[in-house]
């Protein structure tokens, strides 16, 4: 990620969107300043605390700010010698880089506490806000592709008849709700109230104009003849990944994100492999992009599908050292472990998705250092029984964390940071299904605690505490269940094959239901354990122990021709 911040001598010191050889093609290799993939990058390089590159990643796109408020695309390194912004028309081709810039500097601004960058940029800020508005032609509060510019896709049937995407939507909605908080510490109330107004109309467009009941899914799409785009992309989980949406309906698009429609064994394809424009190679109609992989992963730990979400995580993390080592592709296939002959071999969104959806997804941690609050709300997979996070910093203090598993009923996380500033602690970690707590210490003291038993898209257990030089927290509880998917090492060339977990839904009748996607012909290995064990299972069989676990056998019957893949339900009840 580093290896992208460029200081050019005409330009200044910004951000590329990667490094490849131009080569034969027309493509430039990507060495060229993009505002929208620096906000994606931001998220990753805030996270792991390099404030100072993104403050320089932001001062610069100001700096090309066009006079209506929009933010630069993409920028040429010769940019400085030709008439880049008169002669050509890449310059401000996107519109989604405007909110998405408002949005990514107030996530700098919540992790770093630096008002002084929000004091600097708040002209750039409320001029990028107003290019929102005044391309909100319809009043639904967000701004439009037809009249703005490109959000999720560049070419293909993506763009026919387009009004606005459901991309540019979330990250319209995440820029009201960043100029509102941004406007009160501004002390700009008129801002503030239209900021509340827009988002409130935004959030309800969002959640009802893209949703279709008959499908059961959030869609792609507004159409300029006012109709649905029902194409299933990955693009619905952007929103997911800012907690835009209504659970219960993002659970049901995450299924479909989750299967093997959309989900490779390399990450998640753009569009759905069922579609009839679908293309394995095409940019924009079939390609997997690492980037949106990471999107997807953070949508899922977002609304609690940690399984599905960590096999996404895991597939990124593979692609490290799979292809330029270190570094990950643009874009790879949509059948094949391969990437495009056409994409860039260090692209910075694609590497940064390893970090973004590893510290806000499975780490949980939100910061908020103006209001000296930080969210925590793990989900370690079951098969960890420690970890330890060093220097996630928080405003001027830097935290860690240490994480251990003792038994099958008891976990402690140690949270300390060098220096005794009171900061809020707000703890949502994720335990077994079924768990019944016992008790909770804080520093060896009981702690009042609101647990949840009924509904699963919810954290398990809430508190409260303050964090001053350190705190541990000890959980110990009573039964429950947990489950591994083990990791499906793919070799470069392999086609999907994978087992897919759409749900993992604990029932009424005190058994875990999962819902999961395989290759008919072919069988699948997963395990589980229960402090009690395991009393019944049906839809899979035991085949034996494995280290405390159970290893249960999932077969899925064989069709004729082509194996193709199938759902099937499971169910599991502990003793």
């Amino acid at each position: 990620m580093d290896k992208g911040m460029v200081d050019n001598p005409e330009l200044g010191y910004g951000l590329v969107a990667g490094w490849g050889p131009a080569e034969g093609g027309a493509r430039p290799g990507f060495g060229w300043f993009f505002g929208g993939d620096a906000a994606i990058n931001s998220y990753a390089m805030t996270g792991y605390g390099d404030f100072e590159s993104m403050r320089a990643a932001f001062r610069f796109l100001a700096k090309f700010q066009r006079a209506d408020g929009k933010i630069t695309h993409e920028i040429s390194q010769a940019a400085g010698m030709i008439k880049w912004f008169e002669e050509y028309p890449y310059a401000f081709y996107h519109a989604d880089t405007t909110p998405f810039y408002i949005a990514a500097v107030y996530n700098l601004y919540r992790q770093s506490g630096d008002i002084k960058l929000i004091e600097e940029l708040w002209p750039n800020l409320k001029n990028a806000y107003q290019f929102c508005i005044d391309n909100d032609s319809d009043g639904d509060g967000i701004l439009e592709n037809s009249k703005a510019g490109l959000g999720a896709s560049e070419l293909g049937s993506l763009l026919e008849d387009l009004h606005q995407d459901i991309y540019l939507a979330a990250t319209n909605l995440e820029a009201s709700f960043a100029i509102r908080e941004l406007a009160e510490i501004m002390k700009d109330t008129q801002l503030r109230d239209l900021a509340e107004q827009k988002y409130q109309r935004a959030f309800a467009s969002l959640n009802e104009l893209y949703w279709n009941q008959t499908e059961g899914r959030y869609i792609y799409a507004l159409t300029k003849s006012g109709k649905q785009n029902t194409e299933v992309t990955a693009w619905a989980a952007v929103p997911m990944m800012f907690g835009q949406l209504d659970a219960r309906r993002a659970s049901l698009t995450i299924r479909t994100l989750s299967s093997s429609q959309i989900s490779s064994d390399w990450g998640a394809r753009m569009l759905t492999n069922r579609s009839p424009a679908y293309d394995p190679m095409a940019y924009n109609n079939g390609g997997v992009w690492p980037f949106l992989t990471g999107f997807v992963a953070s949508a899922e730990y977002a609304y609690r599908h940690n399984h599905s979400g960590l096999a996404h995580l895991r597939q990124l993390a593979r692609m490290t050292f799979d292809h330029s080592l270190g570094f990950h592709p643009e874009i790879l296939s949509g059948d094949f472990y391969r990437p495009l002959d056409e994409s860039v071999p260090h692209q910075l969104f694609s590497s940064g998705m390893v970090i973004t959806p590893f510290i806000r997804g499975l780490l949980g941690l939100r910061a908020d250092a103006p209001k000296k609050s930080l969210m925590f709300s793990p989900q370690i997979p079951a098969s960890w029984d420690k970890l330890s996070v060093r220097n996630y910093l928080f405003g001027k203090s830097s935290i860690s964390i240490n994480f251990r598993r003792t038994g099958l009923t008891s976990l402690s996380y140690e949270i300390s940071k060098d220096d005794d500033d009171p900061i809020k602690l707000q703890f949502e970690p994720s335990l077994p299904a079924f768990a019944r707590i016992n008790r909770v210490l804080i520093d060896g003291k009981a702690a009042r605690i609101s647990p949840n038993q009924s509904d699963y898209l919810k954290p398990a257990l809430s508190l409260e505490t303050t964090l001053k030089r350190r705190t541990l927290i000890e959980i110990s509880f009573t039964g429950g269940i947990e489950i591994e998917v083990p990791d499906s090492p793919t070799q470069t060339g392999d086609r999907t094959s994978s087992l897919k977990i759409l749900e993992v839904m604990p029932s009424s009748a005190n058994s875990l239901n999962l819902s999961v996607e395989g290759l008919s012909g072919k069988t699948y290995k997963i395990l589980a354990r229960a402090p009690n064990g395991i009393q019944e299972i049906s839809g899979a069989a035991i085949k034996g122990d494995e280290n405390g676990w159970k290893a249960i056998s999932i077969e899925f019957p064989a069709t004729e021709g082509d194996p193709v893949y199938q759902v099937k339900l499971i169910q599991i009840r502990p003793r």
